[in-house]
Parts: C-alpha cells; structure tokens; sequence
C-alpha cells in the first residue's frame, strides 16, 4: 500500500467477551500490519476474557452507558457515546461485529463526513 499514514480502523462491538466473533476480532486486530493500519476496538462492557490477550498497541475504548443491567437497552445507550468516538477519532473506517452492535453502528455515523 502507498500512503501517508496508516488506515484507522475502529472496530465496535459489544465486549471482548469469550465468543468466537471476539476471537475472530482479536486475532485481526492483533495482527493487523501496523505499516498500513491503525487498529482500536470500542466495547460497550468492559472486563471481556479476552481484553489481556489484545495487542498493547491496540487502543481499547469504553463507552460510557452508565450501569445498566439490560444488554438490549446498554446497547442502544452506547449510540451517543459511539458517534462522539467516531467524531474525536476520525477513523477511516467503522466495522462492527455482531448484530446489535451493526445497527448501532450504522445510525452513529449516519450524517458523519
């Protein structure tokens, strides 16, 4: 790749909990050339099983949803605080992973250039 600087990728999703979507996501995250991109994961829950196996690299972001004990609900109050990250950040690219966290993800940069 020919470029300034390297792609920032802001990875979404819910925790680093112990799934197999979160493997899936720490191991392209953690082996991401570091030439061509910039990795960083935002989760709405910290303490995933799998936050002491991530790149120390790798910028790890919690969004603030306030104490919650539904999922559905943390999730659609991690909209606000998404689309702030989106905007401090200025990544290149935003992907989610799993269901949830792909639709909140689609409305946080909606309007967003």
């Amino acid at each position: 790749m020919n470029q300034s600087r390297p792609i920032r990728i802001l990875f979404f999703t819910p925790s680093l909990g112990g799934g197999g979507a979160e493997m899936h996501l720490l191991r392209v995250v953690n082996h991401l050339d570091r030439q061509n991109f910039q990795p960083s994961i935002a989760v709405v829950r910290s303490g995933g099983s799998y936050e002491t196996a991530l790149a120390p690299d790798v910028s790890l972001h919690v969004l603030k949803t306030g104490r919650i004990r539904s999922s559905t609900v943390q999730m659609l109050r991690s909209l606000r605080p998404l689309r702030k990250l989106i905007q401090q950040e200025q990544p290149d690219i935003v992907c989610s992973v799993l269901g949830h966290a792909n639709t909140i993800a689609a409305l946080a940069i909606q309007n967003l250039p």
